[in-house]
């Protein structure tokens, strides 16, 4: 591929829930255009987007999509968990009213509705159970949040999924473990108990692009669009759908900013949907999904043309 991109480059994957599938279209056309990534990152559906991308699976995205089930992915299984989260606040922290709703919001998020145990198996299926060496010379991180640090929390893999602090499994299943939705991953680390939960959507410390240090060019894939600032929409259901999505945009616009903080001064470029995706964010419908999949082949095409 003849592109303005200089080497070596990073690939950056944020999440998105069911909106991956706008991301999963994008990165099977750059893929199949001889793009080349030598550092891969990414949090949520964008780090299963990665792994596909390190096992060289991208071509089986699209089959992927259009056999997903919401009902083979959400089981039913509410449960709680004794962790000190702190949910990202979208809104002004001023008053008392403020203070109590983002008081509630964490309590609630220690809630969880659906069970992990589908992710594991599908993802067990999907990957193996052994140790695996990636199709690609590639240096792979996984981003999650870590609820009793506050912070984001990183997972490296240099061309294998062994040798690193997490099973590799239960990283991706961290990394994509929304609270209200899906129940944190607990490791164990110097005695220590750890609840790791979603890597970038909800966590009050922002990811940045310290780990593309030595990049000269990084792509970032975001599946959010600039409306998502400010999306709204009624109901209870509503209500999540806006607070995710607003969060979700505002990370990837810290994240995109975060550029000048890497020493190896890259060019980074972003691919992103011009318009919110009309959806919802775990509607996993495959008839919807391959549409957003469809639209990302479109968005990769054009940043092709772009960079020739």
């Amino acid at each position: 591929m003849n592109s303005k991109l200089k080497k070596p480059i990073g690939l950056f994957l944020c999440g998105g829930g069911a909106f991956g599938s706008f991301q999963s279209g994008v990165i099977k056309k750059l893929a199949e255009n001889g793009f080349e990534a030598d550092v891969v990152a990414g949090f949520s559906i964008g780090a299963l987007n990665g792994a596909a991308w390190c096992f060289d699976k991208v071509s089986q995205l699209k089959n992927i999509w259009e056999k997903v089930d919401n009902s083979a992915i959400f089981k039913f299984s509410p449960s709680y968990h004794n962790m000190p989260i702190e949910l990202y606040k979208t809104y002004p922290q001023d008053g008392l009213f403020s203070y109590f709703k983002s008081k509630i919001e964490d309590k609630i998020s220690r809630m969880t509705l659906f069970s992990n145990k589908p992710v594991y198996s599908i993802l067990y299926n999907w990957l193996g159970r052994h140790e695996l060496i990636f199709n690609k010379k590639i240096t792979f991180h996984v981003i999650t949040h870590c609820v009793e640090r506050k912070m984001p929390y990183m997972i490296s893999y240099e061309g294998k999924t062994s040798d690193a602090k997490v099973n590799f499994i239960d990283a991706l299943v961290a990394s994509s473990s929304i609270p209200t939705v899906f129940p944190p991953v607990k490791i164990k680390e110097r005695g220590e108990t750890l609840h790791l939960v979603d890597g970038g959507a909800i966590g009050v410390a922002t990811v940045n692009l310290n780990m593309f240090d030595g990049c000269k060019s990084i792509v970032m894939v975001s599946n959010s669009s600039d409306y998502d600032l400010n999306y709204e929409k009624k109901g209870f259901l509503g209500y999540f759908e806006s607070r995710v999505r607003r969060t979700l945009a505002l990370h990837v616009q810290k994240i995109y900013e975060s550029q000048v903080f890497v020493s190896s001064s890259p060019k980074v470029y972003i691919i992103k949907p011009l318009l919110s995706l009309d959806s919802g964010i775990i509607d996993f419908t495959p008839s919807v999904c391959l549409k957003h999949f469809h639209y990302g082949e479109e968005c990769a095409l054009k940043f092709l043309k772009e960079i020739e």
